[in-house]
C-alpha cells in the first residue's frame, strides 16, 4: 500500500511539474539564486573580516617631536604607549637614524632624495 501511494505521489508531482513547466523553472531559478546570494554574502563576510584583521595588524604610526622636547618627556610618552594593549611595538629613533631610514626606504625615488639634498638641515 505504501509503495503504491509513493508512486502515485511521484506520478502526480511529475504531471504537475510538466503542466506548469514555466512556473516550475522560475521557482527553481529563484531557489538557486537565493541560495547563491546567501552563500555569496557568507563568503564576502568572511573575506571582509580577514581583510580587516590584516589591515589592523599592519597599522604603523610615526610620532615626531620638536627639538625642544626633553628626553624625559619622550621617555614618558614612550612608556605610556608601551602600556597600551593595542600597541605591539614602540621604537624610538634619533633624528639621524630616522633620516637614514627614510633615505633607505625611498632609495628608488630620485625626486625625494634630491629634495632632501636641497634642505640645509634634517627635516625629521
Amino acid at each position: 500500500m505504501f509503495l503504491f501511494s509513493f508512486f502515485q505521489i511521484i506520478k502526480f508531482a511529475l504531471q504537475n511539474f510538466w503542466r506548469n513547466i514555466w512556473l516550475s523553472l522560475v521557482t527553481i531559478t529563484m531557489l538557486i539564486l537565493t541560495l547563491f546570494s546567501v552563500t555569496s554574502l557568507f563568503f564576502i563576510n568572511i573575506l571582509a573580516n580577514k581583510a580587516i584583521e590584516t589591515v589592523q595588524a599592519r597599522i604603523d604610526m610615526s610620532i615626531y617631536f620638536k627639538d625642544d622636547v626633553t628626553e624625559a618627556k619622550v621617555q614618558e610618552i614612550k612608556d605610556y604607549l608601551e602600556n597600551l594593549s593595542e600597541v605591539k611595538e614602540v621604537k624610538c629613533l634619533l633624528k639621524e637614524q630616522a633620516l637614514e631610514e627614510f633615505k633607505t626606504r625611498h632609495a628608488n625615488d630620485s625626486l625625494i632624495l634630491k629634495s632632501l639634498e636641497e634642505l640645509s638641515s634634517n627635516p625629521l
